[in-house]
């Protein structure tokens, strides 16, 4: 799986010599995957996001693995990133029956065994490989859109980085329209809080999708706009 991502980053990267915008260079792309122990998970979780921030040049899993690691992101404490937190919860509750949400570990807890044959690990990909280096956390949707337009083909990379991932569920954070980037989509049922879909991403074929809130969305609430909802999408339709 490794040596497959890193023909397709390769791939990647020459696309985008001399077709990045604002002065991005091709060796400022951030590449993404899996952590270890990915895929000895009883399911397998793809989580994918928009864009990283402030690792230009970097590889996401290299820069996230010691961060979690250390329990922190930068200087914020893992408890407190809204993002990865939500993250560990979910995973953590799909891989363990989804225990009732004041019976899950924090996420410090959970990092102790994270990646390793006792703990949970998971799969990440951002839909742009741009990272957003500016101040504001606001999706820089025309870098995002810029970084799509390297990928086209008649199957887009997106795609194949899927198919090369193999989830059993992929859980998307509020991407819409640019859903259709990671492969062909049937709509199976729409709530307030998650939109489920069936995946077929080259011969990875009947993959569930959840399209959720983002997970750094300061107002939702893990529990109400999460875990539970996840748990309901997973158990109506199965991952």
């Amino acid at each position: 799986m490794l040596a497959d991502l890193g023909s397709l980053f390769v791939e990647w990267h020459g696309r985008a010599q001399g077709n990045l915008p604002d002065g991005h260079q091709a060796a400022d792309l951030v590449w993404d995957g899996f952590f270890p122990f990915y895929t000895a998970q009883s399911k397998r979780i793809l989580f994918v996001g928009r864009e990283a921030r402030g690792i230009a040049g970097y590889h996401y899993i290299d820069v996230l693995m010691p961060a979690y690691c250390g329990k922190r992101i930068g200087r914020t404490p893992l408890n407190n990133c809204l993002m990865h937190r939500r993250m560990f919860y979910i995973t953590y509750g799909v891989n363990n029956g989804f225990p009732a949400y004041s019976d899950v570990p924090y996420a410090t807890e959970l990092a102790e065994t994270f990646a390793t044959r006792d703990g949970i690990s998971f799969a990440f990909m951002n839909l742009s490989k741009i990272s957003n280096e500016e101040k504001s956390w606001q999706t820089k949707w025309g870098r995002v859109d810029a970084s799509l337009k390297v990928s086209e083909a008649s199957v887009c990379l997106e795609e194949r980085e899927v198919e090369i991932l193999r989830p059993d569920v992929v859980i998307s954070m509020n991407l819409g329209e640019r859903l259709k980037r990671l492969g062909k989509l049937t709509g199976i049922e729409r709530t307030p809080e998650v939109r489920a879909y069936r995946l077929d991403a080259g011969q990875a074929k009947g993959i569930l999708l959840l399209d959720t809130w983002h997970f750094a969305a300061p107002r939702k609430r893990d529990e109400e706009h999460y875990y539970n909802p996840i748990q309901k999408a997973l158990r109506n339709h199965g991952g």
